[in-house]
């Protein structure tokens, strides 16, 4: 029996590891001894090692010993939690290490200044103006309708397609109705997003918050860390707001976007 829990312990060991290797914080992992390395800095000029001690993983995170279902969740809230040590309370001065009664890292000593050193950069600037071709085809969304990100969908599909009119109800699905097949005429098109002002605000970081914390819980596991960083910043007031999202996705497909 303890052969067979060591085996399993080596295995989800190894699993970890490799799991943990992806983040882009992680410089490298060495096995002798087992331990980590990261950058604190963006530059990765200044490097943290973390030792790993399998007993205390495996005794604060007994999951990881759960099977895959339980194991995936388990790796991925340990990569968050390496990353807000990372990135909230270490200096290049900090040891890391693993906190032997859970759930994450001990960071000592502890930033002070009480603002990530990664969130220096500034909001996301102000967009370009764009204009509509003169003889496109004109389609006008209702800003002062808007006060949610569901609603921009709901006033986005009636806008191309009448009452009820469905326009994509995620990023993903607008950007393949911007390319075409789901209402559009074939050939020159574009959209007015009147009262943009109004939408600006209603979609801004405090639904921004509300989105990726939502995501946090529901989205994929491998995408957990990248939803908590833009869940971080936008705490800040930092980085894209789901206006910006909007927006960014339009000049991606090459649809013009006027903000009226």
């Amino acid at each position: 029996m303890d052969h067979d829990r060591r085996v399993h312990e080596r295995i989800a060991l190894e699993e970890f590891l490799r799991f943990m290797a992806g983040s882009p914080d992680v410089i490298s992992v060495n096995h002798r001894p087992l331990e980590i390395v990261v950058a604190l800095t963006e530059s990765r000029s200044q490097t943290a090692t973390v030792p790993i001690d399998p007993a205390t993983l495996f005794t604060a995170h007994p999951d990881l010993l759960g099977d895959r279902a339980a194991f995936l969740p388990a790796t991925a809230d340990l990569m968050v939690a390496l990353f807000e040590a990372i990135r909230l309370r270490a200096t290049p001065g900090s040891t890391i290490t693993l906190d032997a009664a859970g759930p994450g890292f001990l960071v000592d000593p502890v930033r002070d200044d009480g603002r990530p050193p990664w969130l220096t950069v500034p909001p996301t600037a102000s967009r370009s103006d764009v204009r509509v071709p003169p003889g496109a085809r004109l389609y006008e969304i209702d800003g002062n309708r808007i006060d949610s990100w569901e609603s921009f969908f709901t006033v986005v599909g009636e806008a191309v397609n009448g009452p009820g009119g469905y326009f994509g109800r995620g990023l993903d699905a607008l950007y393949d109705c911007l390319r075409g097949g789901f209402g559009t005429p074939d050939d020159d098109f574009g959209f007015r997003w009147g009262s943009s002002a109004t939408s600006r605000r209603a979609l801004g970081y405090a639904e921004g918050r509300r989105l990726l914390r939502h995501r946090l819980q529901t989205g994929a596991l491998v995408n957990r860390r990248y939803v908590r960083e833009d869940l971080l910043a936008a705490e800040h007031d930092r980085g894209a707001t789901p206006f910006d999202w909007i927006v960014e996705v339009f000049d991606d497909s090459g649809i013009p976007l006027e903000l009226a």
